[in-house]
């Protein structure tokens, strides 16, 4: 079975977001991103991602997301994230849609953030992924 996304293709991706605190509990956020895939480089996509976010404890929170990549349907994603160190923390993920669960570490120091993950699909396998991300606070 072949499908894309899956196998030997890379994808570099560029984005912006924006995450606002609406309460010492809830957060919102939305993130635009640029896809480039490596092996069709002629091609635009857009990945739009709007979340919500329910912090459980100073430890614990669950997400909810909702992703629209250019030519596909709208997909929800739901996750649990758990620190297991002020720096260092665990996330789970399952979309129902794809039937597609996650598993991702990452290692946080100030603004800087690296996270390594896994995505499974029941059908098509595994994929892995590695992310780096620096946050720009604004001034008070």
């Amino acid at each position: 079975m072949n499908a894309k996304g899956y196998g030997s293709s890379g994808e570099i991706i560029a984005g912006a977001g924006l995450l606002m605190q609406l309460s010492e509990q809830v957060r919102i956020g939305i993130q635009l991103n640029q896809l480039n895939d490596l092996s069709e480089k002629n091609e635009f996509r857009y990945l739009i991602r709007t979340g919500f976010g329910y912090q459980i404890s100073e430890v614990c929170s669950l997400t909810i997301e909702l992703r629209k990549e250019a030519g596909k349907s709208v997909v929800v994603d739901g996750g649990w994230f758990y620190a297991f160190h002020p720096n260092l923390y665990g996330r789970l993920g399952y979309c129902p849609a794809l039937s597609l669960f996650s598993f991702n570490i990452g290692y946080h120091n100030g603004p800087f953030r690296a996270e390594a993950g896994q995505s499974v699909h029941l059908t098509l396998g595994a994929t892995w992924g590695l992310s780096f991300a620096y946050s720009i606070k604004r001034s008070e």
